[in-house]
């Protein structure tokens, strides 16, 4: 029982000093994105409501994320990240090396969607906080 003891403080006292040395460091624990997704381009589209759009209107978008994907999937200009419904937005994450490539691959998909009025996209050059451009869609 004493050796269990012994190693179960041993092993304790490790691990505290490992996630203290993780905290000081400031380091994040776990990082996902690829090297290659510095970089960001968002579309957000303008719903019928202030919450989620209806039914079709959702369904419509569903398409676009599928037009989207294939583009940007065709130019190797990045990743599809996802959405977002809600506050009266569909918001769609795109990540790549370069925010201009992006925005390129997806336009031609974009303007044969016809946005709504108040639709737009924000290219990101860089990490969160790096410069960002919008770029009105409708």
């Amino acid at each position: 029982m004493t050796i269990r003891l012994l190693l179960f403080a041993l092993v304790s006292g490790v691990l505290f000093s490992a996630g203290v040395e993780w905290i000081l460091q400031k380091k994040p624990f776990l990082t996902i994105r690829s090297k290659s997704a510095r970089e960001s381009f968002t579309v957000f589209v303008k719903l019928s409501d202030n919450n989620f759009g209806g039914a079709s209107e959702r369904s419509e978008l569903f398409k676009l994320e599928d037009a989207l994907i294939e583009a940007i999937d065709e130019s190797s200009a990045g990743e599809f990240d996802g959405n977002e419904f809600g506050g009266g937005f569909a918001i769609l994450y795109m990540y790549g090396s370069s925010a201009t490539k992006m925005e390129k691959a997806t336009m031609p998909v974009l303007t044969a969607f016809h946005l709504p009025v108040g639709s737009y996209a924000v290219k990101r050059y860089g990490e969160p906080g790096a410069k960002e451009e919008r770029v009105e869609l409708r």
